[in-house]
């Protein structure tokens, strides 16, 4: 026989609150997945995190609405009183004919219970498998981010050594070159510029590759 009018609208406004979760998932998901992709290609990465941070909390509440219908659901079918209640029109006959209306014959509403429970907990795995795919994005962009500004910090302190190297040297050369008293005749010795030079060059040398040699140790330790 057909089921009773109230499990008709029980279906529908189960039906109807299940579509509506799918149809907003539906919606949010082209979305997350092409600000996923740009984060792959390296396209507008600052921009797409934005974005992709503000579509996951939109993301979690989702889940978090899915999730407490879910309960909800799972709540009703631990009790068996309650599904008994639902029967309404069965209640009403029984009264009628002056019985009791027996407790565990629900059978009805248990198999619809049942069926909109796994529909809902399908969401609720969509939900996590997606939010388990934003995670792993966002923790590679984060190592990007991190990898890119490391590099950059080498990249300053690199700098920053060949400029002391360049440093030493000019002072060197500066020294030579102040009114410092020379040995007697250097001045007009034919090697005495090219050993300023390799004076210069050694000591520049020196003072870039001592801090090099010392940052290589701390990265052996």
């Amino acid at each position: 026989r057909p089921p009773p009018f109230e499990l008709v609208a029980l279906e529908a406004a189960l039906s109807s609150a299940v579509q509506h979760y799918f149809n907003k998932f539906n919606r949010m998901r082209p979305v997350i997945r092409m600000l996923l992709s740009n984060l792959e290609s390296k396209r507008d990465v600052f921009d797409s995190m934005q974005l992709l941070l503000r579509q996951r909390k939109e993301l979690q509440a989702l889940e978090l609405q899915v999730r407490e219908a879910r309960n909800a659901l799972a709540d009703v079918l631990k009790n068996n009183e309650d599904m008994a209640a639902m029967q309404l029109s069965m209640r009403a006959e029984l009264e009628r004919q002056g019985k009791a209306l027996d407790e565990d014959d629900h059978e009805m509403v248990e198999q619809l219970l049942e069926e909109y429970y796994r529909r809902l907990e399908d969401v609720l795995n969509e939900l996590t498998a997606l939010q388990s795919t934003i995670q792993l994005h966002e923790d590679f962009a984060r190592a990007t981010v991190d990898l890119n500004r490391n590099q950059l910090i080498r990249i300053d302190i690199y700098m920053t050594v060949l400029t002391l190297g360049a440093a030493t040297a000019s002072v060197v050369v500066g020294a030579g070159g102040m009114n410092v008293p020379l040995p007697a005749g250097i001045e007009q010795d034919p090697y005495a510029f090219v050993g300023m030079l390799a004076l210069a060059f050694s000591a520049g040398l020196a003072g870039a590759g001592m801090p090099l040699l010392w940052m290589r140790n701390l990265r052996l330790k």
